[in-house]
């Protein structure tokens, strides 16, 4: 494979010139880079890895707000059965504890947004890895997961939800 870069100025009728000159000296092919990017293994490989890591570390964030979720409603049984013996329905409860959920996956949104500009910032100063890593961020990029995350951890916060709200008032006052 050889990389061939012509300058930006150059016009479509040189660049089909240049691609047949190259098609004549034997069995040689010429392509545009986005072409053979599309076609390079390698290339599909290392996305479908990318895209498995970031499966992994949304459910381990939703998993997270799940345990933490189920930690503060263990804690909290008391306050909860004294809502629900105050007249609070089952789906106003699991309301607030999602409500609590989303509010944890807003809050980290946050926090982990700009903290991965000023890391993928940090890249180009970085030895090799700032000549092949590049961020260039964008809403096409960012929205989509932010709405992943908030979802994840909405459905974090489901079964939390459901535990509290199948309590009884009097079994969740009785707790110490």
């Amino acid at each position: 494979m050889f990389h061939i870069k012509l300058a930006p100025a150059v016009t479509p009728q040189r660049v089909a010139a240049i691609r047949a000159q190259i098609a004549r000296l034997g069995p040689l092919s010429a392509a545009p880079t986005d072409e053979l990017l599309q076609r390079d293994r390698n290339l599909a490989v290392l996305k479908a890895v990318a895209k498995a890591i970031s499966i992994i570390a949304l459910t381990l964030g939703a998993l997270s707000v799940l345990n933490a979720l189920l930690m503060a409603i263990q804690e909290r049984t008391r306050e909860i059965g004294i809502m629900m013996a105050i007249g609070w329905s089952r789906w106003r409860t699991m309301a607030s504890i999602v409500l609590e959920g989303l509010v944890i996956g807003l809050a980290g949104c946050l926090i982990g947004v700009p903290a991965s500009f000023a890391i993928s910032h940090s890249f180009k100063y970085l030895p090799t890895v700032g000549e092949i890593l590049a961020f260039r961020p964008s809403l096409a990029i960012i929205l989509p997961i932010l709405f992943a995350a908030v979802g994840l951890c909405g459905l974090g916060a489901l079964y939390p939800a459901w535990r509290a709200a199948s309590m009884r008032p009097a079994d969740a006052l009785r707790r110490v």
